[in-house]
C-alpha cells in the first residue's frame, strides 16, 4: 500500500488543472537593452494597442494596473477548477495518511514514516487555505457548496466551520 500511496501523491501533484490560465512569464529586459525596432514594436502594434508579451521593465511589470490584469483570471471561482483542486488535495491527504499508517503498523522505514507526517502537515495547510476560501464563500461560486465542503474539509483540518467562520469574519472587519 505504500507504493500505491506514493504513486497517488505523485499523480495528484502532476495533474493539470482545467480552466487555469498559463502563468505570465516575461523576461526582465529593459527598453535600453532592446533595439530601436523592438522598442517601436513593443510600444504599439498596427492597431495602436499596446503589446504585452514583449519584454517589460520591472516598473511596468509591477505597476498596480499590470498586476491586477495578471490576477484577473483568478478573481472568478469556477466549480470545475475548485473540484479538481479539492480532489487533488484530498487524494494526497488520504494517500499520505495511508502511507503513514501502513509504515507505523508493520513498516520498517521510520524515514518514510516521518516523510509521510511532513506531507500530511503540508497537505493540511493546503486544505486549510481551501477551507479559508470556503469560509469567505470564494472557493466555489455557490454558497451552498462552500458551506457543505467547508464542513467536510473542516473535519480534516480539525476546525469546525461555523465556529471558525464568525470570529474570522470579525477579524477581517476589524483588521482587514
Amino acid at each position: 500500500t505504500t507504493t500505491t500511496a506514493v504513486v497517488i501523491v505523485i499523480l495528484c501533484l502532476r495533474i493539470p488543472c482545467p480552466s487555469r490560465p498559463a502563468p505570465l512569464v516575461t523576461p526582465a529586459h529593459t527598453h535600453a537593452s532592446m533595439s530601436s525596432t523592438a522598442a517601436a514594436a513593443r510600444s504599439s502594434d498596427s492597431n495602436g494597442s499596446s503589446i504585452s508579451n514583449m519584454p517589460q521593465s520591472d516598473d511596468e511589470r509591477f505597476a498596480p494596473h499590470a498586476v491586477l490584469k495578471r490576477l484577473e483570471p483568478f478573481t472568478v471561482s469556477r466549480t470545475s477548477t475548485a473540484l479538481v483542486e479539492l480532489a487533488k488535495s484530498v487524494a494526497v491527504y488520504v494517500a499520505a495518511f495511508a502511507m503513514g499508517s501502513s509504515l507505523l503498523f508493520g513498516g520498517t522505514s521510520w524515514t518514510l514514516f516521518c516523510a509521510s507526517i511532513g506531507l500530511l502537515f503540508l497537505i493540511k495547510m493546503r486544505l486549510f487555505v481551501q477551507f479559508h476560501d470556503m469560509g469567505h464563500n470564494s472557493f466555489f461560486p455557490s454558497i451552498k457548496w462552500n458551506r457543505y465542503f467547508g464542513h467536510v474539509i473542516g473535519s480534516l483540518t480539525n476546525t469546525p466551520f461555523d465556529s471558525w467562520r464568525g470570529p474570522h469574519s470579525t477579524h477581517h472587519i476589524h483588521l482587514a
